[in-house]
């Protein structure tokens, strides 16, 4: 069995937080994503649509716990975007902190950051 056969496609990336209803509410607002559905037990956790086949899990840490943030070398999600340009405007014009637009081999991208220090990347294919 080769590697396709065996996944069907990316659930979820799962992303740890301090406060769920603040995460919630902030990639609602700032990103624009729906909620599918929300647990409390065991764990608080609310699963949010990221298009195609894909789910945005936030994930809240128990007390005690504390966020692995690894800024840019850690794992993050990549959204890709039709135009980079205008959606770091709307971010920015949102609150969200962000970097520069750069350009990469064959994309531009930039990265922002929620409210506990998450990295998340927008990307745009360039020709």
């Amino acid at each position: 069995m080769d590697n396709a056969g065996i996944f069907k496609h990316l659930e979820t990336v799962i992303i740890r937080v301090r406060d769920l209803d603040r995460a919630r509410e902030w990639y609602r607002e700032k990103l624009g994503l729906s909620q599918l559905y929300a647990l409390e037990v065991p764990d608080r956790l609310a699963v949010l649509d990221a298009g195609r086949h894909l789910s945005l899990t936030l994930w809240e840490l128990k007390p005690g716990e504390a966020p692995v943030t690894g800024g840019p070398l850690a794992t993050y999600p990549t959204f890709s975007v039709e135009d980079i340009h205008a959606a770091h405007r709307l971010l920015t014009q949102r609150g969200v902190r962000t970097t520069a637009v750069e350009r990469g081999e064959g994309v531009l991208w930039f990265l922002l950051y929620d409210p506990d220090g998450n990295v998340i990347e927008a990307c745009q294919p360039r020709s």
